[in-house]
């Protein structure tokens, strides 16, 4: 991801769709985006807001400080 090193980002993906997550161990906000994505960035749902999350390098994903992102996709 291009935020500094205090953000940490990892998928799991199977033929049954997948999760993504965003763990943000600073203090700040981050907007991060994900210009090396291995996985398709359409098609996430937000875990907790059931909101789409498109990770396209041009929106970024917004994680709060001391907070993180848990997205699913299914297939």
């Amino acid at each position: 991801n291009s935020a500094s090193d205090s953000v940490f980002s990892y998928s799991r993906t199977d033929e049954n769709g997948g999760v993504f997550v965003v763990l943000n161990l600073s203090d700040d906000d981050n907007t991060v985006t994900f210009p090396e994505l291995y996985v398709d960035a359409s098609g996430w749902t937000d875990v907790m807001s059931g909101e789409g999350v498109d990770l396209s390098q041009d929106g970024g994903l917004t994680v709060p400080g001391q907070g993180y992102r848990l997205l699913k996709r299914t297939s």
